[in-house]
């Protein structure tokens, strides 16, 4: 879909001089979208064509943060717990320290990356 705006030609130069006009359009009216709910991340990231990684970042940068509860980190850590021993080379429970012996090469499990 193609939509067009006139801005008046006093204030066109202003705005147009922060380049990237129709860019910055876009990217504010899907931010706003996402805002008020009425599109989801991928459609966001579909619309601006970003790539799943630079996602957060994006989101970041315009004051919109990821809700994380201690709820959601409890229900990862159950998740992870059941996944029993061997998980990526850890023993069940997840260690509290899971920083790897420095005299130690560090090897990867297959699967988990």
């Amino acid at each position: 879909m193609e939509v067009t705006f006139h801005i008046p030609d006093d204030s066109a130069s202003r705005v147009a001089a922060a380049g990237e006009l129709s860019r910055r359009a876009l990217e504010a009216f899907a931010l706003e979208e996402l805002r008020a709910g009425r599109i989801t991340e991928p459609q966001l990231r579909e619309m601006l064509g970003l790539a799943r990684i630079h996602m957060d970042g994006f989101l970041k940068s315009h004051g919109i943060f990821q809700e994380y509860t201690l709820e959601d980190f409890e229900q990862e850590r159950q998740a992870l717990e059941e996944l029993g021993s061997n998980w990526c080379g850890w023993s069940s429970p997840i260690p509290a320290d899971p920083l790897p012996d420095p005299d130690r090469p560090y090897r990867a499990s297959a699967g988990c990356f």
